[in-house]
């Protein structure tokens, strides 16, 4: 098959941005949503319904949402059954098993009962499968907010499984979230209205968070996007802070605040935004809020290019939010984004902000909130001495810690795997239900690694999984390190005390790792060469027997345990 041309490319993300005010709309009509057919390649899951009550009227809604989201959809929808019988039938390859429950039919239940149930019927089911579990919450007060919060209790204690806010949808409804003269014809009470912001939510942010990469990076326009005016021509104090778009400003650093970096974007003059932000004061955003700046007159292309590579991330990893439409197209056209955004009202583009596929719903793990500090400091371990790898690792103050079979970090393991690319061995994108799997086995251990130097704590950014296999031999199953850790120089210390660890508890002798090659892990495999006997022994296969020798090696670096 042969790949899309660059025209193509365009013409999709344009046909996109047309599809933005009816998906991303406060209220989306029916009758809106009805003609979009995607021009886009999606993929296709496959999702099992566990279910007392009809999903139809919300699942016939979500093609243009899922297809906005870059997927599409088939439904297995099961027999109606109070019991869940079905939770405890083995998976059929399903990407999603989903729990949709009308909670009010256990009504006379006790709360607590009612979810100590329930955690036993999603234990059931996750015995049975590696797909993420999305359980939807009970809408309501009293009894349900209880629940509720006994539910959220379950979603902790069981790997790969999300909640579903169905009940924002019935607090932004209220009494207009049920219709009681649906419920003969249709067999629910859920309104057509609330039907369609159910499909919305579904569609763009409770399925693209289990199955979907997150967005990494905003890039920011700022003229007529985070104000009304133009810096050059109205000058820092000309320009007007409406209250739409400070509340855009506003949710904009909220999401810095839940890990998504920040780029500013602009063709003005850096002087000119350096004296903008430190004259507004009144601005939310503050410029030390911006992980990355790319101001100047050259393409709007090349600036988000830049930004991304600062941000030390990939450019289809980036959200581009600008109000000129022409910026946009050009952008579309000179570089690979993930998703456009025209910024053509500030009140809609925070809406837009809060539904945007990919940037809601994930796991936050203690590293999203440590990324921006990180990368502040990337910098200045730039401006360290290199000439000596050592003195360079000695002056940085680098602090190594290990830990073995860390359930706690089930979510941090499963984030480094899906998201890293660059070193990343076997791409094999091992979900939070595998990873658990594994540290409930007799024969396998994972290992992750955290790192630290005087400049800035990284938090976990390595994690490496391996069994016990045939011939005294350590059997890597997974082997990522973050981008974030790169360029210290620390990666062959750090992956050998890993790997190292793992040979100590399995008692193997040599090691044997998978490689899988993509688009952007040569480093991975360049790492790999450095440590193999020969060439790639089997197919997609080193086998690296000095490891532990590695592992022993002086080095600069403080290591604990």
């Amino acid at each position: 098959m042969s790949s899309p041309s660059p025209e193509s490319g365009v013409e999709e993300a344009l046909r996109r941005l047309e599809w933005q005010p009816v998906v991303l709309a406060d209220a989306p009509r029916r009758l809106d949503l009805l003609p979009l057919t995607p021009s886009w390649p999606t993929r296709q899951l496959r999702i099992r319904v566990h279910r007392n009550t009809p999903l139809e009227y919300v699942t016939s809604l979500l093609p243009p949402f899922l297809a906005y989201a870059g997927l599409s959809a088939t439904f297995d929808h099961g027999d109606y059954d109070d019991s869940l019988s079905s939770a405890g039938t083995p998976g059929t390859g399903a990407d999603v098993e989903l729990v949709w429950l009308d909670f009010d039919r256990y009504r006379s239940a006790d709360p607590l009962a009612l979810a100590d149930w329930l955690r036993e019927r999603l234990r059931s089911l996750r015995a049975q499968t590696l797909a993420p579990l999305l359980v939807a919450d009970w809408p309501g007060g009293g009894p349900a907010q209880e629940f509720n919060r006994e539910l959220e209790l379950i979603r902790e204690e069981l790997p790969d499984t999300a909640v579903t806010d169905l009940s924002a949808v019935a607090a932004r409804l209220g009494d207009a979230f049920l219709d009681p003269r649906t419920k003969d014809l249709g067999g629910t009470s859920m309104s057509a209205r609330a039907a369609v912001l159910t499909a919305q939510r579904m569609g763009l942010r409770w399925l693209p968070a289990l199955v979907a990469p997150r967005v990494k990076g905003l890039a920011v326009d700022l003229d007529n996007t985070l104000y009304d005016g133009v810096l050059g021509e109205d000058g820092p104090e000309g320009v007007v802070l409406t209250p739409g778009h400070e509340a855009l400003q506003r949710t904009l650093r909220g999401l810095r605040e839940d890990g998504v970096l920040l780029a500013l974007v602009s063709r003005n003059e850096p002087e000119d935004v350096d004296d903008l932000f430190a004259r507004r004061t009144d601005f939310p955003l503050r410029m030390e809020d911006f992980s990355a700046r790319a101001v100047g007159w050259g393409a709007k292309s090349d600036g988000v290019a830049a930004a991304a590579e600062t941000m030390r991330i990939s450019t289809d990893a980036v959200v581009l939010v600008d109000d000129n439409a022409g910026e946009l197209a050009e952008v579309a056209a000179g570089v690979g984004v993930c998703g456009l955004l025209h910024a053509a009202d500030p009140a809609a583009t925070a809406r837009a902000l809060d539904l945007f596929p990919g940037l809601h719903g994930h796991a936050r793990t203690e590293e999203d909130s440590l990324r921006a500090a990180d990368l502040a400091a990337s910098a200045h371990r730039a401006a360290a001495p290199t000439g000596d790898p050592d003195a360079y690792l000695a002056s940085l103050q680098v602090h190594l810690r290990l830990a073995l079979d860390a359930r706690d970090q089930l979510p941090r393991m499963a984030a480094l795997a899906a998201k890293t690319n660059q070193f990343n061995t076997a791409l094999r994108r091992t979900g939070q239900a595998e990873f658990a799997g594994w540290l409930d086995a007799d024969d396998a251990h994972v290992v992750t690694a955290a790192l630290a130097d005087r400049l800035s704590d990284s938090g976990v950014v390595a994690v490496v999984a391996g069994r016990r296999g045939p011939e005294e031999r350590l059997v890597v199953e997974e082997l990522c390190v973050s981008c974030r850790a790169l360029g210290r120089g620390v990666e062959d210390v750090l992956l050998s005390a890993a790997v190292g660890r793992l040979m100590e508890v399995t008692e193997a002798g040599t090691v044997s790792v998978p490689y899988t090659p993509g688009p952007r892990n040569e480093p991975a495999r360049a790492w790999l060469a450095t440590h193999a006997r020969g060439p790639c022994l089997t197919a997609g296969r080193y086998c690296c027997p000095g490891m532990r020798r590695h592992a022993a090696r002086s080095s600069p670096m403080h290591r604990s345990p």
